[in-house]
């Protein structure tokens, strides 16, 4: 078999057999080192692939690959590392999204951490002793530094500057201008947002864009009748407005346009068959994906908004719609309900036990969770709104449901599954698509890092 070959087949066995990242280097060390190259040319490898910017494993492979069968050699490793995770994502992204909301799930990720740990251990300490003339003075004062610097959280260093927005600190607005841009594909679907969004734009004297988005060239026809109807409505109490055509798929027109300007994108179900919501998921799902800034989701209109119910997790990722909420209530003099649900204990650990034990009264705890609520709730104190604070025990959909139910409420405020940039929204539930795709009032849902200011 030839050197390229062995080359293909090693990065095959290890990105099939791990799960990349830290784990894979133990695995690739027992396949490489005294085969394609020496143990510190793989050492070098390491250490190259990360401090330079982009993907570690990807950039190891070309390393191996290009020092054992140079510019074919680092292809064959390229291609080798490239191919099973694409082949395995494409097959089982759609399983993932069906059992999301399995603790098993969530365990299984969880357990990764300590047992990658353990590996990176094994495998640093085997390095350490396989040096048989020691290590020098420089040697020990970059190893001691590194350390330090993994202690003080330092950034990782990059060698490409930024210079576009990542979408969680987007278009900072003031509080007298917040821009809303009322979406439709001309589903009838989508009329109850429009009329919500002439409501909105006259409470917050705000400026509309109309976007019209023509998924196929029969619907020109009605969507132009959609935004002319909206249009009247807009002239009627004199809001300014700009009106835009676009073609293209629903979700990735509006995510364009969103991200245009300093918008509050106002949207309804965009009316797709049952075939595709099975196969795809609902529209809000891709839109909450797409679009960085603040969405509300209306299926039917509510012209009012004197009570607002704002869900908290507890975490800092509910800071930006917490924001927003208020904001709004000021506007309207609405009261603000302050919702957290406490879920049933899936992981025994110290917190989780001390919030199960106390959780109704989690406001005086001292777990990160009760302190995050009480500053939560202090801040909305200190605005001068009726405010309240309840709290619930149970699946967070049906406990946010049952309060909306049983509450009267014009608005409910929630974070973003897409506020945290990880894995984990593949597989946790996402409970403002599923609170939203049910309930008759509207959702407002704001990624974590926008701000009003």
């Amino acid at each position: 078999m030839s050197r390229w070959m062995s080359l293909f087949w090693i990065f095959i066995k290890v990105n099939l057999l791990t799960t990349s990242g830290p784990a894979s280097v133990g695995l690739l060390y027992k396949e490489s080192v005294g085969k394609l190259m020496t143990e510190s040319q793989f050492v070098e490898a390491v250490g190259f692939s990360s401090v330079l910017p982009g993907s570690d494993a990807l950039q190891l492979a070309m390393f191996v690959g290009y020092s054992a069968g140079g510019v074919p050699g680092a292809l064959a490793a390229l291609l080798g590392s490239i191919l099973p995770p694409t082949l395995i994502m494409l097959v089982i992204a759609s399983l993932l999204q069906r059992l999301r909301g399995e603790a098993w799930i969530g365990s299984f990720v969880s357990g990764l951490t300590p047992a990658v740990a353990v590996l990176m251990v094994l495998i640093a300490w085997q390095i350490f002793n396989s040096e048989k003339n020691g290590y020098g003075l420089a040697t020990m004062g970059i190893a001691g530094l590194s350390l330090v610097a993994l202690l003080l959280k330092a950034p990782p260093p990059t060698g490409v500057a930024r210079c576009w927005p990542d979408g969680s600190d987007l278009f900072p607005m003031s509080d007298s201008l917040l821009r809303l841009l009322l979406c439709t594909n001309g589903n009838e679907n989508t009329r109850p947002a429009l009329n919500y969004g002439v409501w909105m734009a006259g409470l917050l004297h705000s400026q509309v864009t109309l976007l019209g988005v023509i998924e196929e060239l029969a619907d020109e026809k009605i969507v132009k009748k959609l935004l002319d109807d909206t249009e009247e409505k807009l002239k009627d109490n004199d809001i300014p407005y700009d009106i835009r055509l676009d073609y293209g798929r629903g979700s990735v027109v509006v995510a364009k346009h969103a991200s245009t300007g300093p918008f509050l994108t106002i949207l309804g179900p965009l009316g797709r068959p049952a075939w595709r919501r099975v196969i795809q998921g609902r529209s809000f799902r891709r839109v909450l994906e797409k679009v960085a800034t603040p969405i509300l989701y209306v299926r039917q209109v509510r012209p009012q908004l004197n009570k607002i119910l704002l869900c908290l997790g507890g975490l800092e990722y509910s800071e930006s719609v917490q924001q927003l909420c208020l904001y709004l209530a000021k506007i309207s003099s609405a009261s603000l309900t302050l919702l957290h649900v406490v879920e049933p204990v899936k992981l025994v650990y110290p917190i989780s036990k001390e919030i199960h034990n106390h959780w109704q009264h989690i406001l005086e705890t001292d777990t990160p969770q009760g302190k995050t609520l009480r500053k939560a709730f202090e801040e909305a104190q200190s605005s001068g709104l009726l405010v309240q604070f309840k709290v619930r025990h149970g699946n967070p959909v049906h406990e946010i449901l049952e309060e909306v139910k049983s509450g009267g409420y014009d608005l409910i405020g929630m974070g973003s599954p897409h506020s945290a940039h990880s894995l984990r929204h593949l597989y946790m539930p996402n409970v403002t698509a599923e609170v939203a795709e049910v309930t008759d009032c509207p959702v407002l849902s704001v990624r974590k890092g926008f701000s009003l200011v």
